[in-house]
């Protein structure tokens, strides 16, 4: 279930897009490119599949950290918006 607290990939973007880019988007572009300079050079498949895998793994681990980090800031934002008692 979803909470306000709770970090999407969007707000990812709209908060720090450079950041998003570098962690989300490179990794997967460089595992594509890899695997078509593979096909296009003849290089053994399976080397290019294992570097696409560890590509993709990356980018997810890297992304869910950017957001678990981002939904600290927003948790901190909101513990300090508020009075104390």
């Amino acid at each position: 279930m979803r909470s306000k607290e709770d970090v999407t990939l969007a707000a990812s973007l709209r908060h720090a897009p450079v950041r998003t880019g570098l962690v989300a988007v490179v990794p997967v572009v460089l595992a594509v490119v890899q695997l078509l300079n593979g096909i296009f050079t003849e290089l053994p498949i399976l080397v290019g599949f294992a570097f696409a895998a560890t590509m993709v793994t990356a980018a997810v681990v890297f992304t869910r950290h950017h957001l678990a980090q981002l939904r600290l800031e927003v948790l901190e934002t909101q513990d300090h918006a508020r009075p104390a008692d």
